[in-house]
């Protein structure tokens, strides 16, 4: 289960400032990952209704 939460702890839009050699090896485990099944649909939605839910919970409660 750690491995699916790996990607989490990379900040977002810290690609823009890697250098090229970093860049080029985290596009490789990118394509690595995907070409393996890593991001799955399911996944994929899994985690966008467990990060939405509480908003849409929270938004159906105020008011």
């Amino acid at each position: 289960m750690s491995n699916q939460h790996s990607g989490a702890t990379f900040r977002k839009g810290q690609f823009l400032w890697m250098e090229p050699a970093a860049r080029k090896a985290y596009l490789q485990t990118l394509k690595k990952r995907i070409s393996e099944g890593y991001y799955y649909t399911d996944r994929i939605f899994s985690k966008i209704a467990d990060e939405l839910a509480p908003v849409l919970d929270e938004a159906v409660t105020s008011r």
